[in-house]
Parts: structure tokens; C-alpha cells; sequence
């Protein structure tokens, strides 16, 4: 997850400074929702 918000000077967002930091948002949104019933179990993915 640090690697992906200290990863902005990537071509593509670099080009979309403010449109990335909205991207960001929606993900983290995304991200908590789908983080409480992911971590809750023990990962067996992993």
C-alpha cells in the first residue's frame, strides 16, 4: 500500500496529478471495504 501512494511519479500518474489523487480515494474506498472481510480470515490466498 506505501509503495502504491509513494509510486505517483509513475508516467501515467504524473500526467494526471489531481485525477490520481481521485483515483486514489475511490481505491482506498474500495480498498476498506474489501479489507475488513479479507483480513478477517486467515488469507489462504496468501
Amino acid at each position: 500500500m506505501v509503495s502504491k501512494l509513494n509510486a505517483p511519479l509513475e508516467p501515467g500518474q504524473a500526467k494526471h496529478d489531481s485525477p490520481s489523487r481521485s483515483s486514489s480515494t475511490t481505491r482506498s474506498r474500495t480498498s476498506m471495504i474489501f479489507r475488513p472481510p479479507v483480513s478477517a480470515p486467515p488469507d489462504p490466498t496468501k
